[in-house]
C-alpha cells in the first residue's frame, strides 16, 4: 500500500488563549479553497481556545507546555508533513487567494526556496470596519535582503518557505521572544536562497493592544527595541561584508535612538546613559544624530500638549475599543 501523499502546503498557528480571535484565522485558512494541512500548536491555553479548535475535525491540535511563541512555531515545523510551511498567527488572517497564489508561483518556479507576498496591517474601529495601518506590497518591502530584513518589516508570516529550507536555517532562536523570526530571517539572506516575489496579497496582520508586535505601543515594545540591539550587535560580529556591516549599524543606531528616547519618557537616568554607551561602542558618532532627533521629538512633545507619543497612541487605542465594545 502507497504511503498517503503529504499536504503540498503546512500552515502552524501557535496559541496560546487565542479564542477571541482563533476562529477568524481558521476560517481565513478554509475559505482558501485548497487543502493542506493546518497545525495548531497550543500552549495549554486556559480560555476557550481548545474547544474551539476541536470544533474544526480538520485540524491537527498539539497541546502542551511550551517555552513560548517560536519554540511552538519550532515544534509546529517539526510536525509538518508540507513541503511549504506558512506561519499564521491566531490572531491574524490568509487573505483569500494566498495559497493559490503561492501554489501557481511554485508551478512557475519550481526550484524555488521562499516566496513572498504583499502584506497589510488593519485595526478594528467598528463593528466590520477596519482601518488600514500598513501595506507593503513592493518588490522592494519583498526583497529577501539585510536592509530590507533589519531596516524595514520582515513580514516571515506573508512568506511560504520550503521545510528543506527551514530545517537547514532554523530553529528560530528562543533567546529572542519577540524578535527571532528577524533574526530568522536574517540568517536566511546569508545564504541567499531561492527567493520570488508575487503580487498578491498573501498575509494580513490584525493591530490591537494585545498583540506582541502589532499594536501602538504596549509594555513589549522596550523588550522588542532591546532583542533587535542585541540581535544587530550579534550579526555585526558574524558578518564580514562590509555593506551588511554598514545596514546593521544604521540598524543599531537607529533602534538605539528609540531605546533611549524611551529611557527619557520613562525616566529612567541609569538606562539612558547606558543606551548611549551601548550605542557609542558601536558608532561613536551616534550622539549626534541623537541630538537631532531628540529636538525634533522635544518639539513634537510640545506641539502635543506635552502628550508623549506613546501616550496618544495608548488614548486612541482605547478609544477605539470604547467604541466597539459600545456596538
Amino acid at each position: 500500500m502507497a504511503p498517503p501523499v503529504a499536504p503540498f502546503f503546512t500552515i502552524i498557528t501557535p496559541t496560546l488563549n487565542a479564542s477571541g480571535t482563533l476562529e477568524d484565522a481558521v476560517c481565513s485558512a478554509m475559505g482558501q479553497g485548497i487543502e493542506c494541512e493546518h497545525l495548531i500548536m497550543d500552549g495549554c491555553s486556559s480560555d476557550r481556545t481548545l474547544e474551539i479548535a476541536h470544533c474544526f475535525p480538520h485540524l491537527t491540535i498539539h497541546s502542551g507546555r511550551d517555552r513560548g511563541l517560536y519554540d511552538a512555531m519550532n515544534r509546529g515545523a517539526f510536525f509538518a508533513r508540507g513541503e511549504w510551511l506558512i506561519f499564521l498567527q491566531a490572531d491574524d488572517w490568509l487573505p483569500q487567494g494566498a495559497l493559490a497564489a503561492f501554489r501557481a508561483a511554485i508551478e512557475k518556479n519550481p526550484t524555488a526556496d521562499i516566496l513572498t507576498g504583499s502584506a497589510e496591517a488593519v485595526r478594528q474601529t467598528g463593528e466590520n470596519l477596519w482601518q488600514m495601518q500598513w501595506i507593503r506590497s513592493s518588490d522592494e518591502d519583498k526583497s529577501l535582503t539585510f536592509e530590507n530584513i533589519a531596516l524595514g518589516e520582515p513580514m516571515l508570516n506573508a512568506r511560504a518557505i520550503r521545510k528543506s529550507l527551514f530545517k537547514k536555517v532554523g530553529p528560530f532562536d528562543l533567546a529572542y521572544s519577540l524578535a527571532s523570526d528577524r533574526d530568522f530571517l536574517l540568517k536566511l539572506a546569508a545564504l541567499q536562497p531561492i527567493a520570488v516575489n508575487i503580487e498578491a496579497s498573501t498575509y494580513r496582520y490584525r493591530w490591537h493592544e494585545g498583540s506582541r508586535t502589532m499594536n501602538a505601543g504596549n509594555s513589549l515594545s522596550s523588550r522588542l527595541t532591546n532583542e533587535n540591539l542585541t540581535i544587530s550587535e550579534k550579526h555585526l560580529k558574524v558578518t564580514s561584508d562590509q555593506s551588511a556591516k554598514r545596514i546593521f549599524r544604521l540598524w543599531h543606531a537607529r533602534q538605539s535612538t528609540i531605546a533611549t528616547l524611551c529611557t527619557l519618557e520613562a525616566l529612567q537616568p541609569l538606562a539612558f546613559v547606558q543606551n548611549i554607551v551601548r550605542a557609542t561602542g558601536v558608532n561613536l558618532f551616534w550622539v549626534f544624530p541623537f541630538t537631532a532627533e531628540f529636538l525634533r521629538c522635544l518639539i513634537r512633545w510640545v506641539g502635543r500638549g506635552f502628550k508623549t507619543q506613546s501616550q496618544l497612541n495608548s488614548l486612541v487605542e482605547a478609544s477605539a475599543l470604547n467604541r466597539i465594545s459600545a456596538q
